[in-house]
């Protein structure tokens, strides 16, 4: 997304770092353009430490021509490389008009990334949320909200709430495996459920993807 924006300026000097220091994401940015000169050989130390100082040191220069959000998902699984980064970022956007979303599962935390987590909460522009399941009532309002109309029954609703323990990406797991099956329909503009076996609902977010 922030490629299809960037002006030419930030795209050659986007091109120039990952040359330089990222070729290996090369293919995966610029799958259209060659990597014209072969990189630079430096000592992988050297390389890693140089990449995300770039990346930011770039990121926060364009954030002063336009706003940037950046979402990083999945932190827990981040390896030392990307948590260096963040970090660096997070020091740097005291003064930058960007918003860095990052998400993790406490539950899968290692040390390093404890140790990590707790000096970035020491600084004051740094937000720490702890997001609870989701109730009864908000995993009605989330189903709803994913289509235009809808006339579930509550039993549906029910049997959702109680699967996904009030887990949203279980819920939308759930409710595409669902409609696939066509146990969901839409019947002249209006969602419906037909009456639920139990065949119908997967038993886990894996038996609903097998599925779909």
């Amino acid at each position: 997304q922030f490629l299809e924006q960037a002006d030419e300026s930030e795209f050659i000097e986007l091109q120039q770092i990952l040359g330089d220091l990222g070729s290996h994401l090369w293919n995966n940015l610029f799958p259209q353009d060659e990597l014209q000169d072969e990189p630079r050989q430096q000592r992988p130390e050297v390389q890693q430490s140089l990449f995300p100082t770039r990346l930011v040191s770039f990121l926060l220069g364009c954030s002063h021509r336009r706003p940037l959000l950046l979402c990083v998902e999945d932190l827990h699984l981040a390896d030392s490389a990307s948590r260096q980064f963040i970090g660096q970022l997070c020091s740097g956007i005291r003064q930058a008009h960007v918003l860095l979303v990052a998400t993790l599962r406490p539950e899968d935390e290692g040390d390093d990334l404890r140790r990590a987590l707790q000096e970035l909460g020491r600084q004051e522009h740094v937000y720490a949320i702890d997001l609870e399941p989701l109730t009864a009532s908000e995993t009605r309002s989330m189903v709803s909200s994913c289509f235009l109309r809808e006339g579930f029954t509550p039993e549906l609703y029910d049997v959702l709430h109680r699967r996904s323990q009030g887990v949203p990406f279980v819920v939308v797991q759930h409710l595409e495996a669902l409609r696939q099956d066509g146990a969901l329909h839409e019947d002249r503009g209006l969602w419906v459920n037909r009456r639920l076996r139990e065949t119908d609902m997967p038993a886990s977010v894996r038996d609903a993807i097998l599925k779909r």
